[in-house]
């Protein structure tokens, strides 16, 4: 069976520096992000091995009686293989066998959490870290069952304490990072990672993990130079190989797909086009790119209009929040109908007030106007602009969302609701003109 010295890379007589370069370079290899399942192993093994009192527990198994050793061993291959209820019943087996063996207690504290019981994680970790306050891996275990349970502010403290116990442990830097972030707090999420950067530089761990991670918080913070500084960085990790490239790329399209249905497209479309030039062949970061990047236009010229002079009217402010793409709109999509409806018969039933704008727009944003295009063509067209507006004035349902959301007693709202009535008779082509000049209407003012 793999041990963890096996998955190091090293002797058992290894020292405590050739653990810590062995370390460095396969977290290099396996980033947390792009192999979940290696770098687990790989953090683990290192945790053991890093500590003096776990190490000389893990070498210890071998003394252990037969059939506590099996169960260890066989506990260790379950988790690995993400059987971990079984994992859980061997552990308590062996932990039977030897119940003063901190490092089997570890391993089935970590077992829970992955099960999802981190209240009872929690318990044993923290009476771990009683017996063995300096252990930074239970400690760190301790902060991730905290997090897990929303327990923020203990799971900011231990993962602190953690550090401060082993700093060149990444997950613990990359966990405190999402201490903060799953509390709201990108600012301190993202300077943790900058500290970890700049550690990562000294002791050469490989920042392709962290950089992952601090891209999206320089998005979320709208810090686009240091963004385009740390996707420079990444790029210059991809020329190393051409899958890693391609990975990397794959990954980076994800992201940006990610970012841009949480509504951060204005951050993803330079994410989505890095990913294109690390793989510029493949067909899913193809698609995720024209996505991303096409909304990305709309928005930056929605941007454009709230700040075009030749806009700033009242007509143009109506204009402007039609225009706005749903996905970024604070409204519900009933209500988003409610203000469309209400928006579209002004334009049908005042529309020589709109003409010029409608044709602005059309002209100096065509992919917002785009958005949009069904409608406003149809109303440039006069007959077929008298037949929308009479279509949605009888529409029930239109009618109904509107009265649910938009108040239909003020004044100014209650002509776009009328149908438009007819002072006179309806004149003939064939009839004589009403304006007295004796011809016929086709021929005087019908034309």
């Amino acid at each position: 069976m793999e041990t963890h010295y096996d998955v190091l890379g090293i002797t058992p007589q290894a020292t405590e520096r050739e653990i810590k370069k062995a370390y460095f370079q396969l977290v290099r290899k396996y980033p947390p992000d792009d192999y979940p399942d290696e770098f687990m192993s790989i953090r683990k093994a290192y945790e053991i091995l890093s500590n003096e009192k776990t190490r000389r527990e893990y070498d210890a198994i071998a003394t252990m009686p037969r059939g506590a050793q099996q169960s260890f061993n066989l506990a260790n291959k379950a988790l690995k293989e993400g059987s971990i209820e079984d994992a859980i019943k061997l552990l308590e087996h062996s932990l039977r066998w030897n119940p003063n063996v901190l490092m089997i207690r570890g391993l089935l504290g970590e077992a829970y959490l992955r099960n999802g019981n981190c209240v009872k994680a929690a318990l044993i970790l923290k009476e771990l870290i009683e017996l063995d306050p300096n252990n930074a891996a239970f400690v760190g275990h301790y902060a991730k069952a905290c997090l897990e349970r929303n327990w923020y502010r203990k799971a900011l403290e231990a993962f602190k304490k953690a550090i401060s116990l082993d700093p060149d442990n990444i997950s613990f830097w990359l966990g405190l990072a999402s201490a903060y972030s799953q509390a709201d707090d990108f600012e301190n999420a993202r300077a943790t990672l900058l500290e970890a950067l700049d550690k990562e530089q000294a002791e050469e761990w490989g920042k392709l993990g962290i950089l992952l991670r601090l891209i999206s918080y320089d998005i979320y913070l709208e810090e686009f130079e240091a963004l385009s500084l740390h996707l420079d960085q990444l790029e210059e990790l991809a020329e190393e190989s051409e899958e890693l490239a391609k990975n990397l790329g794959l990954h980076l399209a994800l992201m940006a797909n990610d970012l841009h249905q949480r509504g951060y497209s204005m951050g993803a479309d330079k994410i989505s086009n890095r990913a294109q030039l690390l793989a510029p062949d493949d067909s899913i970061i193809y698609e995720i790119n024209k996505s991303v990047t096409d909304e990305a236009i709309v928005l930056r010229q929605l941007e454009a209009l709230e700040e075009d002079p030749i806009v700033a009217s009242e007509d143009g402010d109506l204009l402007y929040n039609y225009l706005i793409p749903a996905n970024i709109s604070n409204q519900q999509p009933q209500e988003i109908a409610a203000y469309d409806g209400y928006t579209e018969i002004m334009i049908l039933q005042f529309f020589s007030d709109y003409k010029n704008i409608i044709l602005y727009i059309k002209h100096k944003y065509p992919e917002l106007y785009k958005t949009k295009s069904d409608f406003l063509d149809t109303a440039l067209r006069p007959q077929m602009r008298k037949m929308m507006l009479q279509k949605r004035l009888r529409d029930r349902k239109l009618r109904a969302v509107m009265d649910k959301y938009i108040d239909l007693s003020d004044d100014d709202l209650a002509p776009a609701l009328e149908p438009i009535v007819r002072e006179e008779p309806k004149v003939g082509r064939n009839d004589p003109c009403p304006c007295g000049s004796g011809k016929k209407y086709k021929k005087c003012c019908g034309r």
